[in-house]
């Protein structure tokens, strides 16, 4: 018999959407703000915003003694709390921090030292272990090629699990990601036989770094960004240079067989020398953004559809109007919307915020950067989270019992929920980034009555999941362990 594990969650802090409630965008910028230790420009900011570009806020300043100039994204663990990466901190190699988005407490929790790894310059992930995984950019054994490490959220300890080396990679500078084998991917901008980046695995049962692929000219070579897993099971990525063009590669990369497929080469009409990431979104094309190129050089925003290969330029940067030269990622929220960052442009040449409405393909600028919000948010992305300010009083008033099972579950999981009369659902299933994975049900006007419904994660990434079901005015949301025999 299925056992059945009942969760009753209340608002507490992890991707609550209630529907009286406000959800956030929270992000980082490596410069600006208040603090004067870093000099007259900053030393960068913890930043949210409303998905309709108001309520800006500043929850906390970095300010050089427990870290600054942030690189990469926030990401939120299962405990609520934000994880990220700054340079600064008391050995000045970097620091690895915690934030309380409640109640906006920061914690420099591990700094690093050279020999354990320096300068770290991405993003962290949560795995299905529980811990944290990211890389340093410098540091470690080997003349300072960079590690791969693990922060365990619970007993605090750090490891430097590998110390890339010249021959098997070095100075990486994206996030990792756990596919569905189990195995977490990345990428380095350096090393191999080709000296220009290589694409590696990473077993965290066996501690295993493999080095998989070798980039050079002809597949392109410097990846900046970070791998994605799409719904094909396949990897996907970019490199920064080279290809047919010499302006960089889309590219896949199956990890069952083993084969690297160059898609497009980017061009100076098309977009030049992409730094950020790619994501999927849930009209299953690719999206993402160039550096430079298009129509006067200042980067494009585009898609790319995996089923036929094709490629589209839908906004062209241009500046002061919608900023220039993006180098971080794109966010998917809860209202379909795509958001995302500029290092430059707009009103102060230091940087927009923008929403993308994939349908309309609509770009809307939400706000210009100036010093005092934080400028130039290198390789950054955002992340969606519910709002710390939320009554938490009312929402205990809006319990919904759900059941999911099995969880943790291998390929697919069953969700039931009862109805008391006829109202409107919507069940969304997002991932530990805050990115929205699936819609289950879309608003749909169901009668009262005994549901269930069936979600197949079998071409996702193992991992944490969290499923929110909507019910009229009330909320709820559970957490999803996926795991791979």
């Amino acid at each position: 018999m299925k056992k059945k594990v009942i969760i009753i969650l209340i608002f507490l802090f992890t991707f609550v959407k209630i529907i009286n409630a406000q959800t956030k965008l929270w992000g980082m910028t490596q410069l600006g703000g208040t603090s004067i230790n870093c000099g007259a420009n900053g030393c960068g900011t913890i930043f949210k915003i409303n998905l309709d570009g108001t309520g800006y806020n500043i929850p906390y300043n970095f300010d050089g003694i427990n870290g600054d100039g942030p690189y990469g994204s926030l990401m939120q663990a299962t405990n609520g709390k934000l994880y990220g990466l700054a340079f600064g901190g008391v050995n000045n190699h970097g620091v690895l921090f915690s934030f309380d988005p409640i109640n906006n407490v920061y914690n420099d929790v591990y700094d690093f030292d050279s020999i354990n790894g320096s300068n770290p310059t991405g993003t962290l992930m949560q795995a299905t272990d529980g811990k944290l995984y990211g890389m340093a950019n410098s540091g470690g054994a080997y003349h300072y090629y960079g590690v791969l490490f693990s922060y365990d959220p619970v007993s605090g300890i750090y490891n430097d699990l590998f110390d890339f080396n010249d021959t098997l990679g070095s100075y990486p500078l994206g996030r990792l990601i756990q596919a569905t084998n189990g195995k977490l991917y990345g990428m380095t901008q350096s090393g191999g036989s080709g000296s220009v980046g290589v694409l590696f695995s990473f077993d965290i049962n066996t501690h295993t770094y493999l080095d998989i692929l070798d980039f050079n000219l002809a597949t392109g070579n410097l990846p900046y960004g970070s791998l994605i897993q799409a719904s094909n099971g396949k990897l996907y990525g970019m490199t920064q240079w080279n290809g047919g063009n010499g302006y960089g590669v889309l590219f896949s990369f199956d990890p069952v067989s083993n084969t690297f497929t160059d898609l497009f080469d980017f061009n100076t009409s098309t977009g030049e020398f992409p730094q950020g990431s790619l994501i999927q979104a849930s009209n299953g094309k690719l999206y993402g953004m160039t550096t430079q190129g298009g129509s006067i050089n200042y980067g494009v925003l585009f898609s790319f559809d995996i089923n036929s290969n094709s490629y589209n330029v839908l906004i062209n940067f241009i500046g002061s109007t919608n900023g220039r030269q993006p180098s971080g990622g794109l966010l998917q929220a809860s209202n379909g919307k795509l958001y995302g960052m500029t290092n430059f442009g707009g009103t102060y040449d230091n940087g927009i915020l923008f929403s993308f409405d994939i349908t309309t393909t609509i770009l809307t600028k939400l706000r210009n950067l100036n010093l005092p919000d934080g400028v130039q948010p290198l390789y950054s992305s955002f992340i969606e989270i519910a709002d710390s300010t939320t009554n938490i009083n009312s929402v205990k008033e809006q319990k919904i019992h759900i059941i999911a099972y099995p969880n943790p579950f291998n390929a697919k999981i069953e969700i039931d929920y009862f109805l008391t009369d006829q109202i409107p659902v919507t069940i969304t299933i997002y991932n530990t980034l805050g990115e929205k994975v699936k819609d289950l049900v879309n608003n749909a006007m169901q009668p009262a009555g005994d549901y269930k419904i069936i979600f197949d994660g079998s071409v996702l990434n193992a991992g944490i999941y969290y499923y929110t079901i909507i019910e009229g005015n009330k909320s709820e949301t559970g957490k999803m362990v996926l795991m791979r025999q």
